[in-house]
């Protein structure tokens, strides 16, 4: 019997929507995922001269579910361009290099995943769009894993050879480092030490079907990207959030996820606006503190600090 041990996750860019590139692809690391399809069956009463029911209609499939995966320098960097559908651009003349990722108006860019069940047994999910990353880290060093949620053309559970037997595979699980400790802060009109955030980045997909003869869509239509989170803030720095939010008055926002100087990630927020909230006391709590919500507009972009010189992220 098969054990995790077998387990593999192999992904690569398309270059056409719902067409796998077999001649490149990386493989990472995760914790698991619940990409599946669904395809709803529809029951049919006729009169057929039986006491049954007749053969059920099939709707159109269905594919989505996500990926959990440890935060770290280099293989984040895949992500972000497939979420925000653009290379970065990359400074810097040596290591650490910086790579800004700015999200496209056009959308992501498709992937194609193949999760390596067992031997012989494998999952494939074509064209496929990051539809939300969410993730929410704390000052104890917990959840500092990463959901990337995906709606796709199609995922096929069937399939008994890997697409990428004769690829060149970038393999990123040799990749040491990992973000295990929230070390960031949060800088706005003043600078705000949080004690933990939560943060989704997403951008919801719309199939379109067609009349093609086929049950998966034709197309994944792109709407806005949309960012909006809370963070958890101490007694000291609650007032200065609250004033903002009562005089309406917008603030920047810099989330960061710190290893050393070398090592960054910084979600860079021009614009949001804060609801408001006010500290709630409990005498048998030392370190009071409270979690305001915020939404962002204008756009925001996303900042990796790396060893990678940015070839790697080149589309």
């Amino acid at each position: 019997m098969a054990g995790n041990a077998s387990v593999e996750y192999l992904l690569g860019f398309e270059t056409s929507f719902g067409v796998p590139d077999t001649s490149v692809a990386f493989k990472t690391v995760t914790k698991g995922d619940t990409l599946s399809p669904s395809r709803t069956l529809t029951s049919r009463k006729l009169f057929d001269g039986t006491a049954y029911e007749s053969r059920p209609s099939q709707g159109n499939r269905e594919s989505s579910g996500g990926i959990t995966v440890p935060i770290q320098p280099v293989a984040f960097g895949h992500f972000a361009k497939a979420f925000s559908g653009v290379a970065p651009t990359t400074t810097g003349a040596s290591n650490p290099y910086t790579h800004t990722f700015v999200p496209s108006a056009d959308g992501g860019l498709p992937l194609t995943l193949e999760t390596k069940e067992a031997t012989g047994k494998y999952k494939l999910t074509k064209g496929a769009y990051i539809s939300e990353i969410s993730y929410a880290p704390d000052s104890e060093g917990s959840n500092l894993n990463m959901s990337i949620n995906f709606i796709a053309q199609d995922i096929d559970p069937t399939q008994t050879t890997s697409i990428w037997s004769g690829a060149t595979v970038t393999d990123l699980t040799q990749e040491t480092d990992f973000f295990d400790h929230f070390d960031g802060n949060s800088s706005g009109g003043s600078v705000i030490t949080p004690t933990g955030f939560s943060l989704s980045l997403s951008n919801p997909y719309k199939p379109r079907y067609v009349m093609d003869g086929q049950p998966v869509p034709a197309r994944l239509i792109p709407d806005r990207f949309v960012l909006n989170g809370s963070i958890t803030i101490p007694r000291e720095d609650i007032i200065t959030v609250t004033q903002l939010a009562r005089s309406g008055t917008s603030d920047n926002l810099t989330l960061s996820l710190v290893i050393d100087a070398t090592k960054q990630i910084n979600i860079i927020i021009p614009t949001v606006d804060w609801e408001e909230s006010a500290l709630n006391l409990d005498a048998d709590t030392v370190d009071p503190s409270t979690t305001v919500n915020f939404i962002s507009s204008g756009g925001f972009s996303i900042e990796i600090k790396n060893s990678s010189n940015g070839t790697a992220y080149a589309i």
